[in-house]
């Protein structure tokens, strides 16, 4: 009588346990800037670890690489204060280092004739920038005060708008 008892406060306990698990179907990349990238599990064919970096190998043959000293952390779960990058193929957008204390770079894929706007939370343009067939655009935010605010990225075929902290 013990033992059947003990087996079925076992099953009732793994039971309970196991219905608070949630299946997980996407690897996030988290890294040190504090993006955040997510995969969808079903199409990683492999991780590995070459020489110092972070090699996430999918099913359709592409690749993202990443140094293993930029970094955070590899999580199942969507951390909610990150900057998310949502997977694109072209015209991939990064700002980064968020926070920021004078300034931030922008990496761009395919950019032409690139407009960037510095936006207020009251939606006021503070700053405008154009830049043409640049790969990687420097913003100057030395004058802005401490606070929120908005960098939308335009290049006429796509528009982007990123939040950013200016510390």
């Amino acid at each position: 009588m013990k033992h059947k008892k003990l087996k079925l406060s076992a099953v009732l306990l793994l039971g309970l346990g196991l219905t608070s698990l949630q299946a997980q179907d996407s690897l996030y990349v988290v890294e040190k800037s504090g993006t955040q990238t997510q995969f969808a599990l079903s199409e990683i064919k492999m991780l590995t670890f070459p020489s110092g970096n972070l090699v996430v190998n999918k099913k359709d043959l592409s690749s993202n690489t990443y140094a293993r000293v930029d970094l955070r952390q590899l999580n199942f779960v969507e951390i909610p204060n990150a900057i998310n990058i949502l997977e694109e193929t072209e015209n991939t957008i990064v700002l980064f280092p968020n926070p920021v204390n004078e300034e931030f770079k922008i990496s761009l894929q395919n950019a032409e004739n690139t407009q960037i706007e510095i936006i207020d939370l009251q939606g006021r343009i503070l700053q405008k920038q154009i830049s043409s067939n640049a790969n990687e655009l420097n913003v100057n935010v030395t004058q802005l005060t401490k606070g929120l605010y908005l960098c939308k990225i335009n290049n006429g075929k796509t528009t982007k708008t990123i939040k950013f902290l200016k510390n």
